[in-house]
């Protein structure tokens, strides 16, 4: 009889309100605890055909929310005509296909920053030291004209066409060599930190180092921004040019990453780490993979590059989604000479959320160094207000001596130097300068690299 205590008005709303509850598990079971995309049309299918709109949806996104449960609305990669519910805060092991379109952009950003650390060279790229032909047309215009005076100088003309197409073929700088950019900025950007000079020595040192070594080993771990690092290294030329770089080795636990810089054509050298594959995942982790490592003693690492599902800023930890990769993570940081964590700007977290598996803290004793990205402009009533929150995250980091390095594009909010005081203005167009909060007259030019301190 209670459900009849508000008469017809209540029967009708508390009827509704248990099918908003039956929809709202029906989303959490696939899209948080299967950490699947739920399209809108199969989850209509399950309510038996009743009406299920991207508005509809886009109000239990909201309700997930307020409790801490982040979920998006976004066009489904099965059904261009129909949308997806995915979690963005699921493990990056279950299925790093779905999850690699999640930040996609943020992640590309930080894998151009982290394939700088790892290659990078005196000086950037720069076209204007590519031959002349591939910039003044005289040359050619010439041969045309030589084309036509008669067979012989047709034939001669044609060969050395051939001639400088190749050489143009071979002169054009792969993607991969394009990412580089120069290791002195990377210094540049560790001397405006916070952090005391000694350890600023420290880093300086154990980076030129590393840079002067002409085979480098590094590890990277499995994860969905590692993966978009190493589309950035299987097509870096070895050796690279203006660099000491001449042999490159990359040892890790993701079966992805090895396929990708597995082929005969790639000039990174690879080598997976052996072991019991995850469930539902291209991650090697667990005993097995321990004592693989444990096991080999010259597995010895110039940098370590690691990735995290949570950087907790209140609890002051980076954590794993599972107690068998942060396992595997402490035996790489061991390993290591530097030891690097790279992610985009939406694992830096403060609040409720999925706590993982702590793996480091956040202090120089367990990391190095944190890549991550500056975020990306949106069109939004709160932009301005979360970029201001995630400055105050990276001021946190800092605080505790760990330095952040910062990727940025024209896509991107920039950081202005001048508002130690009051933020008044956080928007900026990206300048291709290294900004921080340092004296104005110290600052440098440098291209897509930023530090905050």
């Amino acid at each position: 009889m209670d459900h009849w205590s508000g008469g017809v008005d209540g029967f009708l709303m508390k009827r509704d309100q248990i099918k908003v509850d039956r929809r709202r598990q029906l989303i959490f079971r696939q899209a948080v605890l299967d950490n699947t995309p739920l399209p809108l049309k199969r989850l209509q299918e399950w309510l038996d055909g009743e009406k299920y709109d991207a508005d509809t949806a886009q109000t239990d996104v909201e309700a997930f929310a307020k409790v801490g449960c982040n979920l998006k609305l976004q066009k489904c990669r099965s059904d261009p005509s129909d949308k997806e519910i995915v979690f963005l805060e699921g493990p990056h092991i279950d299925n790093d296909n779905t999850r690699e379109s999640i930040h996609a952009e943020e992640k590309a950003l930080v894998a151009r920053l982290a394939a700088s650390l790892i290659c990078g060279t005196p000086t950037p790229f720069d076209p204007k030291t590519l031959p002349g032909w591939t910039r003044d047309l005289t040359a050619r215009a010439a041969l045309d004209r030589l084309a036509t005076f008669n067979k012989r100088e047709k034939r001669m003309a044609t060969h050395l066409q051939n001639v400088l197409a190749y050489v143009d073929e071979q002169s054009k700088p792969s993607k991969g060599q394009t990412a580089i950019e120069s290791f002195d900025s990377v210094l540049e950007l560790i001397s405006r930190t916070s952090i005391t000079l000694e350890r600023k020595e420290e880093l300086r040192k154990s980076l030129s180092g590393f840079w002067n070594t002409t085979s480098r080993m590094v590890a990277i771990d499995s994860g969905t921004t590692n993966i978009a690092l190493c589309k950035y290294l299987e097509q870096m030329p070895i050796p690279l040019v203006k660099s000491q770089l001449c042999s490159l080795t990359v040892c890790t636990n993701s079966r992805r990453i090895f396929e990708a810089l597995g082929p005969s054509w790639v000039w990174v050298k690879t080598m997976i780490i052996g072991g019991q594959q995850m469930f539902r995942s291209p991650t090697i982790a667990g005993p097995m993979a321990e004592v693989f490592l444990r096991s080999v003693p010259l597995l010895q690492f110039g940098i370590c590059i690691l990735g995290s599902t949570r950087i907790d800023i209140d609890r002051g930890v980076i954590c794993s989604d599972t107690q068998e990769e942060s396992s595997l993570k402490n035996l790489l940081m061991e390993r290591s000479a530097l030891r690097v964590v790279c992610v985009d700007n939406s694992k830096l977290q403060k609040g409720p959320g999925r706590q993982g598996y702590r793996f480091a803290s956040i202090d120089p004793i367990h990391i190095d160094l944190i890549l991550t990205n500056n975020p990306i402009r949106r069109r939004s009533l709160g932009a301005i207000r979360d970029y201001e929150a995630f400055r105050d995250k990276v001021d946190a980091i800092q605080d505790r001596g760990v330095p952040v390095l910062l990727a940025s594009s024209p896509t991107t909010f920039g950081y202005m130097k001048k508002q130690m005081g009051g933020r008044k203005n956080p928007v900026k167009k990206y300048s291709s300068t290294i900004e921080s909060r340092a004296d104005p007259a110290e600052t440098k030019k440098s291209t897509h690299i930023v530090a905050l301190h």
